[in-house]
């Protein structure tokens, strides 16, 4: 659908921009080299059907961005008069002789004729959408406060802020702080959303998120604005928190967080978290994967340079899919680079990935030829050394 949008006031330093839509995430720009000349005129862009919110953001100089709703327009029109015309004509014929003389008269003539002329009356209906509406976390923009959320170990650990159209702020000193929600449910997968911003920050502070003991690990904390979209399967309780972590004693204003979305998803693969066995996974290759308590339930591969697969039947050609886990790599004494997985959706595959220590991986595929989705390992190690690899939180998702 065509969209007009139209920048009131921009920064000195702003654009060019890039334009992305809600349907995906925000994930893929759909156009970009945007100038601020022809955002202040007005821009028309061609937009995904479904789109309710547009971010619109700088993407030279000045990086901040804007989310934009879009207005639907519906229109209804009615008609309604009718004129009435009467005509009457009357004829009279004489015939005569010498002797007789007639009249005839004919009876008068009506004939009625109908006419419509048509009005028409136009109604404008618009329709907002709250994009944050779906969300389970009470609270996700903090408009004008924290309320909702549970600050510990201290209420000072998170302040409000009118910043980015009100935020939270960390600000807690050595150690770290939380701001969490109780409205997970154990075993359920969660696709966890938001933005923050780092100023400052000289690489001394951090943040993660966590889904009950499950969690993100560190994320980026260099300067600037940063957007979080992953999916993590709570474990361990039912607690949603962002956690800052403060390494040293800093400007207490570095961290600002704002627009926390969390929603439930739906993995198609069974058994996403191993919690105590590999139930529902199809396992290949041999030496094969196995079941292990570490990280609180995983799948493990400790082989020799086969590639040994596991993986379900749960995929439909030509439908595309976003793909995450965790993966752990420990040093075995062979080296880095050595142990490697790689992922696949039929016949697509991703290229293979091997880093020593926990990574999320988050990939999207479009599967081909069949319906199996799988994860391989293969470690090239020699001369009897061997690393060790690890999966959990596997979760599989259609986009």
């Amino acid at each position: 659908m065509n969209v007009l949008i139209t920048l009131t006031v921009v920064g000195t330093d702003a654009g060019p921009f890039a334009l992305f839509s809600d349907v995906d995430g925000y994930t893929s720009a759909f156009a970009v080299g945007v100038s601020k000349a022809t955002m202040l005129a007005g821009y028309t862009a061609v937009v995904l059907d479904g789109t309710t919110t547009i971010k619109v953001q700088s993407v030279s100089g000045c990086v901040n961005y804007i989310i934009l709703l879009v207005n639907t327009t519906t229109t209804t029109s009615s008609s309604s008069s009718t004129s009435t015309s009467t005509s009457t004509s009357t004829s009279t014929t004489s015939t005569s002789t010498s002797t007789t003389t007639t009249t005839t008269t004919v009876p008068p003539t009506t004939s009625t004729s109908t006419s419509t002329t048509s009005t028409s009356t136009s109604t404008t209906t618009t329709t907002t959408t709250n994009p944050f509406a779906r969300c389970l976390n009470a609270n996700p923009t903090f408009d004008t406060d924290l309320s909702g959320w549970t600050i510990l170990p201290d209420a000072d650990a998170w302040l409000w802020s009118s910043n980015y159209g009100g935020s939270a702020v960390y600000n807690a000193a050595d150690g770290g702080g939380n701001l969490s929600q109780n409205i997970l449910t154990v075993g359920l997968s969660y696709r966890i959303t938001f933005d923050y911003y780092f100023v400052n920050n000289m690489g001394f502070n951090n943040i993660a998120v966590f889904a009950g003991t499950a969690d993100s690990g560190a994320l980026p904390n260099t300067d600037g604005f940063h957007q979080v979209d992953i999916i993590l399967t709570c474990t361990g309780n039912g607690v949603f928190r962002i956690f800052g972590i403060n390494g040293g004693v800093q400007d207490p204003t570095i961290l600002f967080v704002n627009n926390v979305c969390v929603t439930e998803v739906t993995c198609l693969n069974a058994n996403p978290t191993f919690d105590a066995n590999l139930d529902g996974w199809t396992l290949g290759g041999e030496p094969s994967w196995i079941w292990v308590p570490d990280y609180g339930g995983s799948a493990a591969w400790h082989g020799g340079d086969v590639i040994g697969s596991i993986g379900q039947n749960i995929l439909t050609p030509g439908s595309t899919y976003r793909i995450t886990f965790d993966l752990t790599i420990i040093d075995g004494g062979c080296g880095p680079d050595q142990s490697i997985v790689q992922v696949s959706a039929g016949t697509t595959t991703s290229p293979w990935i091997g880093t020593f220590g926990t990574t999320a991986i988050d990939l999207t595929l479009t599967c081909a030829d069949n319906t199996l989705f799988a994860i391989s390992a293969s470690d090239n190690c020699r001369f009897g050394s061997f690393n060790y690899i690890f999966i959990d939180n596997v979760c599989v998702t259609q986009v």
